[in-house]
């Protein structure tokens, strides 16, 4: 997967919701009241806001608003080929999509500036096909980004949100032995030989492993606890599992994609939307062991009519090994299967696995006898699907799973 980092927008009225987090207010995979706007966005560059409608669109998308947008030079997207990337930190204006056949500039893009000062990247054009095996990748900047359609999106190809971009959590900067980055991030390792625990969004991120070696015996810190809304409004992304031994960026977050599509939005066999969390790092021996994974992102579709026979994914990330540099790190979240904790032969013990279906809470990392604990897994993102009818057809995968909590379908605002 790809894993540098993003930063893009458009020149949008936002709606912001300061929704309560509660990831009890719907029942897995039922359909609740849908979208609800709220006031209190700004546009970009501090400008304010248009009336909350769709503007081009016969719906009120989540998040943003398109009136008052100029969309007059907008055009279709057919993208095809690799290395297929949407920077999110792009210019405002007029400009194109890597590896759209139909060259020219015709996507209205602009970052948008909300009431609580975060940006957001949006990108309108006409419609969006991906052709089949074509990937494109939001993989630089860390933006949350939403692409908008006036008519169709069609993926026979796949979108991939690297961890760490688009708005998710990263470690950067930090110092050794320190708490993930963002609401949820993983609690921290320590010199006793405790791991980094995996970071939480929907679901909770598993405990770090502790060093039974320890004169100390540390127990091992409870995961953080769940943050965010159903709705996904704002569209929060996930967060960073915790450091043990090494300060860089893997177990980085999960990023934010919203899709919105005016007519239909189909995802073909074959294809994915995904937005997994980081693998965590992996660790050095007792005094400094492994990360933690990171929670999986957020992904928000809305169409009046949804088709799914591919798979959508919020997947936690992996957690890292003790042992030196011959240790692994935890796997990146996955579209189809989980991403597994390191797991060398020949050390005391695995990472925890990552958040995968059904199993929205990241596994622990062991206790080891002979090296530091094995970093946590980390926790499931959050999948929301708006409709007309409050009911997407789906023959596809969906993980989290449509039975948990972590995914939710509601009704399209009008």
């Amino acid at each position: 997967m790809l894993r540098t980092r993003i930063l893009t927008g458009l020149g949008l009225g936002i709606l912001l919701t300061a929704a309560a987090c509660s990831s009890s207010s719907n029942n897995g995979g039922g359909a609740d009241g849908g979208s609800s706007g709220s006031s209190g966005s700004s546009g970009s560059s501090g400008s304010s806001g248009g009336d909350g409608g769709g503007g081009a669109l016969s719906f009120k998308p989540s998040n943003i608003d398109l009136g008052g947008w100029d969309l007059s030079q907008i055009g279709d997207v057919d993208v095809s080929g690799t290395n297929c990337i949407i920077d999110s930190e792009t210019a405002d204006g007029l400009t194109s999509i890597l590896c759209d056949t139909n060259a020219g500039n015709h996507v209205a893009h602009k970052i948008v500036t909300l009431a609580d000062q975060s940006k957001i990247s949006v990108w309108v054009m006409k419609s969006l096909r991906v052709e089949p095996s074509s990937i494109l990748a939001l993989n630089r900047g860390h933006f949350p980004v939403v692409l908008v359609t006036t008519g169709s999106m069609e993926l026979l190809g796949s979108i991939d949100v690297a961890p760490g971009t688009n708005g998710g959590a990263f470690n950067t900067g930090a110092t050794v032995q320190s708490k993930g980055s963002g609401p949820g991030g993983g609690s921290a390792g320590d010199t006793t030989g405790v791991a980094g625990g995996g970071a939480s969004y929907c679901g909770l991120g598993g405990k770090g492993g502790s060093y039974s070696g320890s004169p100390a015996g540390n127990p091992s810190p409870s995961p953080t606890a769940a943050y965010g809304t159903d709705a996904l409004v704002p569209l929060a992304p996930g967060a960073a599992g915790g450091n043990g031994g090494l300060t860089n960026d893997v177990g980085a977050g999960g990023g934010a994609v919203q899709l919105v599509a005016g007519t239909t939005f189909n995802l073909h066999q074959g294809a994915y939307v995904s937005a997994g969390g980081g693998g965590g790092a992996f660790g050095a021996g007792p005094a400094a062991a492994s990360g933690g994974g990171g929670s999986g992102g957020a992904i928000l579709i809305e169409s009046p009519s949804v088709t799914l026979a591919g798979n959508v994914a919020a997947n936690g990330g992996g957690g890292g090994q003790s042992g030196g540099a011959s240790a692994k790190a935890g796997e990146n979240g996955h579209p189809d299967a989980i991403a597994h904790g390191g797991n060398a032969a020949g050390w005391g013990g695995f990472g925890g696995d990552g958040s995968f279906a059904a199993a929205t809470a990241g596994t622990d990392g062991a206790t080891s006898a002979t090296t530091g604990g094995e970093g946590g897994g980390g926790g499931a993102g959050r999948v929301r699907i708006n409709t007309t009818s409050g009911a997407a057809t789906i023959t596809g995968a969906v993980s989290p799973a449509a039975t948990t909590p972590c995914f939710t379908q509601g009704k399209l605002a009008s």
